[in-house]
């Protein structure tokens, strides 16, 4: 099987609000932010967090520099198909002066 885990550095654009809720297999937390990659093309990357990877996002503020290592996933919704970058773990590089 192919490792499908990646690794990207770059700076926090936005956190968006927690979210938490019950469902069928118990209380869930999610949250999502904004990643602007370095380099000549600056690429914005939308990210979710489960679970306890959205407690790292507690230290983390917009302007900081994080390491964020994620694979992907798809899901569909109404008949399209949608990439999902889903966070496995986030580290601060540097903090947003």
């Amino acid at each position: 099987m192919e490792n499908n885990n990646y690794i990207v550095i770059g700076e926090i654009e936005e956190i968006l609000p927690l979210k938490s809720g019950t469902g069928k297999n118990g209380f869930w937390l999610f949250r999502s932010f904004v990643l602007t990659t370095n380099g000549n093309y600056k690429n914005k990357l939308f990210f979710t967090c489960w679970q306890e990877v959205t407690r790292k996002l507690i230290t983390i503020h917009t302007g900081d520099v994080v390491e964020v290592s994620f694979y992907i996933n798809s899901k569909k919704n109404k008949e399209h198909w949608y990439p999902d970058l889903l966070v496995m773990d986030i580290k601060l590089e540097s903090k947003n002066k």
